[in-house]
């Protein structure tokens, strides 16, 4: 049973940022759904007790619950759709995946993390980048957010969680 979408147009291959990654079979039009993410609704305290390559799959929807498989036996091909810091999709919303610009065919698709990592209260959280790109920021973490020029980067591509954060925060 899967818990994601991924458009018809991408499939996962091997990717060399994390072993697998979902690449773009066909092009993909700027603001075209990619993929819809999906999963069990769990509180941080679950979440921890997670296996780590399962926690990474999360989606933080709201402070203190992530989003995301609990069981290898529910990953689909959405699951694997990598960072960048220089992404070619943005997350709107809590769980939808749309092309910020035009992909081409043979293309990995990619989505900046920090658009949707928060601190759940259980200590920030740090990912080492492996994007390769000139922009990397080398980590990736639950207070790229806080970061002005971050939420320029990203107008329209913050998730709600993040986006109340923001709020919240002025």
């Amino acid at each position: 049973m899967a818990f994601c979408y991924l458009t018809s147009k991408a499939h996962t291959l091997n990717s060399p940022v994390s072993g697998r990654g979902s690449f773009a079979k066909e092009p993909i039009s700027r603001g075209e759904l990619v993929a819809l993410f999906g999963g069990h609704v769990h509180p941080v305290e679950q979440w921890n007790e997670l296996p780590e390559h399962l926690r990474e799959l999360s989606l933080s929807i709201w402070p203190g619950f992530g989003l995301g498989p609990i069981s290898d036996e529910e990953l689909s091909h959405g699951d694997f759709i990598n960072h960048s810091c220089e992404p070619n999709c943005g997350i709107v919303g809590q769980i939808t995946l749309v092309a910020m610009t035009d992909i081409a065919a043979g293309s990995e698709l990619c989505f900046d993390y920090g658009t949707v990592v928060i601190d759940h209260g259980d200590g920030p959280f740090k990912m080492k980048c492996l994007c390769g790109t000139a922009s990397c920021r080398g980590e990736v973490t639950s207070d790229d957010w806080k970061d002005p020029a971050f939420q320029a980067r990203y107008p329209g591509f913050l998730s709600s969680a993040v986006q109340m954060l923001i709020a919240k925060s002025r």
